[in-house]
């Protein structure tokens, strides 16, 4: 039997990526929040270029199907396809994925391997690790933002439990410094609006996207 293993996997996110995430799990902090990761897979190497926030609540099978859908539709004609999930748990000391993320990741992989597009990425926002981003000083070098994030590939027992260690974030001290300022200055108000704001907020919101994070994640 061939052991299966993700550590030569790795897992390379675009600035604004880890500034929706970030951002999405700070405008809901008392909710689980979940969302898309759209990117590209070069053999073990992922890229992942852009995000869309779903919901801040477990998101039913009908708006998972639904997100999916509309996100394909955005791409379409683009070199990108949808590349996994995120999520940030509920309470502050979760670390690993929860079952309602790991469910969606599984049947999303049946779904990419239909098209022959590979195995989804999860990645895990941690927390407590970012409440210590924001504590520290943006002159402190020490805490990274790719410390905030965990990625996930299939385990033994086939769930998306098994770490992937090599994980990046493209300009990480430029874009750390962007996000840490971006949070700290928007922490009394939403800074993003996942699918379900959207919709309840009606045709005067707009559905935030990581490529429209673009401008401020990269200052």
């Amino acid at each position: 039997m061939v052991e299966r293993s993700n550590k030569k996997e790795s897992v390379t996110l675009a600035p604004q990526v880890f500034a929706l995430i970030a951002a999405h799990a700070a405008s809901h902090p008392t909710s689980a929040v979940h969302g898309i990761l759209v990117g590209s897979r070069n053999g073990d190497q992922v890229t992942i270029a852009d995000a869309f926030p779903v919901c801040h609540e477990n998101p039913t099978r009908t708006l998972v199907e639904t997100a999916l859908s509309l996100v394909q539709s955005i791409i379409e004609g683009k070199k990108q396809t949808i590349a996994g999930w995120f999520t940030a748990p509920e309470l502050l000391h979760e670390t690993k994925p929860g079952p309602v993320a790991l469910r969606i990741v599984a049947n999303l992989a049946a779904a990419m391997d239909s098209n022959g597009e590979g195995e989804p990425v999860l990645l895990v926002l941690n927390n407590q690790s970012i409440l210590k981003l924001l504590a520290t000083d943006e002159k402190d070098s020490s805490m990274k933002a790719s410390q905030t994030i965990q990625a996930f590939g299939k385990d033994f027992g086939m769930q998306w439990m098994e770490p992937i260690e090599n994980l990046s974030i493209e300009d990480e001290s430029r874009s750390t410094k962007a996000v840490m300022s971006m949070l700290k200055q928007e922490n009394d108000s939403h800074i993003v609006n996942d699918l379900v704001d959207h919709w309840d907020q009606g045709v005067t919101s707009e559905w935030t996207s990581a490529s429209s994070l673009t401008t401020f994640a990269n200052k």
